[in-house]
């Protein structure tokens, strides 16, 4: 059976090439943003997966970005275990626009069954306090 151990998504997810190690930076949980549609230059997702003996060393997958009543995207994901029974899928898209406010979740699937899901709050943030500086009599030039 195929399963997804790690699910996330971040600014940036990235593999050593020396150790093989997997590394992920600031990762995704919330964002606000000042006004929609809100463009993210770059996001990362990790998906970490396992497979048992008998299933098929490549799968067909598919990742699916649910922005709820703002639309959803899908995008194929080529999974080959080679001759492993563990493998990591680094998604990398380079440019993503947030519709709306709401959860905007990322999910892998194996056709109609989710392997895995990473959910991301997208909220409208307060705008900044407007700061009004007035001249000070006291301090202006020629106080005296």
């Amino acid at each position: 059976m195929l399963r997804c151990v790690l699910a996330v998504a971040a600014q940036s997810a990235v593999r050593d090439a020396e150790s093989n190690s997997a590394s992920v930076f600031n990762i995704l949980e919330t964002l606000a943003a000042a006004g929609f549609p809100f463009f993210v230059q770059k996001l990362s997702l990790l998906f970490m997966m396992t497979r048992d003996a008998n299933d098929p060393p490549q799968h067909q997958l598919m990742l699916r970005i649910s922005q709820g009543a703002h639309g959803d995207d899908a995008f194929p994901v080529d999974c080959n275990f080679l001759e492993h029974f563990r493998t990591r899928n680094f998604i990398h898209l380079n440019g993503f626009v947030f519709r709306g406010e709401g959860v905007v979740r990322f999910g892998l699937f194996n056709g109609d069954q989710e392997l895995a899901a990473w959910p991301v709050e997208v909220s409208l943030m307060a705008p900044p306090p407007v700061q009004v500086i007035a001249p000070n009599q006291a301090t202006g030039p020629g106080a005296g």
